[in-house]
């Protein structure tokens, strides 16, 4: 019941933006399965940051 309620605050933090915050409870996790749910919010946020980085782009050749 613990990982459930663990996975459903991350998931509440991804939706808020909260991924400092995510990696810095996460990140001195032993827990496998935590680490792997660490590793999927990284490549979320880095995913989160390209896509910006791309539409500034687009506007920026826009105007």
């Amino acid at each position: 019941m613990l990982m459930k309620s663990k996975l459903f605050n991350v998931l509440d933090k991804i939706d808020k933006g909260g991924f400092d915050e995510i990696e810095s409870s996460f990140g001195r996790e032993k827990n496998p399965s935590l680490k792997r749910i660490l590793e999927v919010v990284r490549k979320i946020k880095n995913g989160r940051e390209t896509a910006n980085h791309i539409m500034k782009g687009i506007f920026q050749v826009a105007t």
